[in-house]
């Protein structure tokens, strides 16, 4: 294995072939983005309509507001898990894809987002049955990551209208601090920051899984020797991501216990698989051959977004 490893090694340390794992890091990052599109917006909406309720009971029913962010932000439990079943869906889809570019020996194929599982159940072969089992499975991580969530806003708004009544201020006034507060917490129109994030950053870690769930393949275990970090490489990768660019070492390195994408929230960094069949691996020129629109939504990707 070390042997094919630094074979592998040798032979492609071209500026080239760095730009072909940035070129494939960007379409793994544009496959998380098809399914942002999806699920953000219905996330966003529910925040915004959550503040806009909370605002409306300071003045009626400000006991009622704890049950208002509750009821909400359970709302957000399907949005996050089904996101997190085409991520790893996807990201076990273009593994499968990067692995038949990488070794040409061996073919290896996978026996809001219910038309995307719809897509993955067809595309791979899967039944509902499989699908429902990878529900099962996330569920408990997609609750945590709700109540977490909930449990945040909650507290800010409580916080909120207990500096309110201490202080003795108008409904008005309550209002624009609990206001603030939702701003604070990212769940109103102004500012939906927390919903965003949440949607993305489980939608990137659950296809990070699916790429490594699909690298356990014997198929393609016995081949796969190591990883190289790629960032999508632009001009809104981090510093420190950008630092790792291009390194690469075997797939037990430690360096993969503390770096494996994603690193940190909205981070769109990618671990490029690396083969030991080197002489027939990812071209200096790959392309993926997907035309460019999006096959779940039929459109097209469209422009990144701005934020990282």
């Amino acid at each position: 294995m070390k042997e094919g490893y630094d074979q592998y090694f040798d032979f492609k340390r071209t500026g080239k072939f760095a730009s072909s794992m940035n070129k494939t890091a960007a379409l793994m990052d544009r496959d998380k983005r098809s399914l942002e599109k999806i699920g953000i917006p219905a996330a966003v909406n529910i925040g915004n309509v959550m503040a806009l309720r909370i605002k409306l009971a300071v003045e009626d029913k400000p006991s009622e507001i704890k049950q208002i962010v509750r009821e909400y932000m359970s709302h957000m439990h399907p949005i996050i898990l089904d996101g997190m079943v085409a991520g790893v869906l996807s990201g076990r889809l273009r593994m499968a894809k990067i692995a038949a570019q990488g070794i040409a020996t061996r073919k290896h194929a996978l026996g809001a987002y219910d038309e995307a599982l719809a897509y993955y159940r067809k595309r791979m072969g899967l039944s509902t049955d499989d699908v429902d089992a990878l529900k099962k499975t996330y569920s408990a991580k997609a609750l945590k990551v709700v109540k977490g969530a909930s449990d945040m806003v909650e507290r800010k708004a409580q916080e909120a209208i207990a500096e309110s009544l201490k202080l003795g201020e108008h409904v008005k006034d309550a209002q624009a601090r609990l206001q603030a507060a939702m701003n604070t917490a990212g769940v109103d129109e102004a500012s939906p920051w927390l919903c965003e994030t949440i949607t993305r950053t489980n939608i990137a870690a659950a296809y990070s899984a699916g790429n490594h769930q699909a690298l356990q393949d014997p198929d393609l275990a016995e081949f796969h020797i190591g990883y190289r970090y790629a960032t999508v490489g632009d001009a809104r990768v981090r510093e420190t991501h950008e630092e790792w660019d291009g390194f690469v070492g075997p797939k037990d390195d430690e360096f993969w216990q503390t770096h494996y994408p994603p690193c940190g929230y909205n981070c769109r960094c990618c671990a490029i698989p690396l083969f030991s069949d080197y002489e027939s691996n990812i071209p200096e020129d790959y392309e993926d051959a997907d035309d460019g629109i999006n096959p779940v939504t039929g459109l097209d990707w469209g422009t990144p977004p701005e934020s990282d």
